[in-house]
């Protein structure tokens, strides 16, 4: 369960942008997230991806309501 993330050549006019090449970086395993799971740093030149280190890892995650009081609790 890969995904390729690929750069993309692209040819700007004023009123449209054309992809007139695609090219592979790498092969990378991301989570099944509906949110962005990379960021960019401003002037472009590096990336960060969140990624699975486990691809057969339970993919739920855990919401706890009201942590303040169970946490004053436990005090």
């Amino acid at each position: 369960m890969g995904d390729r993330l690929t750069e993309a050549d692209l040819a700007m006019s004023d009123k449209s942008i054309q992809v007139k090449a695609l090219e592979p970086l790498f092969d990378v395993d991301v989570p099944g997230y509906t949110a962005p799971f990379f960021d960019v740093n401003a002037d472009g030149s590096r990336f960060v991806v969140i990624t699975s280190a486990d691809p057969t890892a339970s993919r739920s995650i855990t919401v706890v309501l009201n942590w303040q009081a169970a946490l004053k609790k436990a005090q």
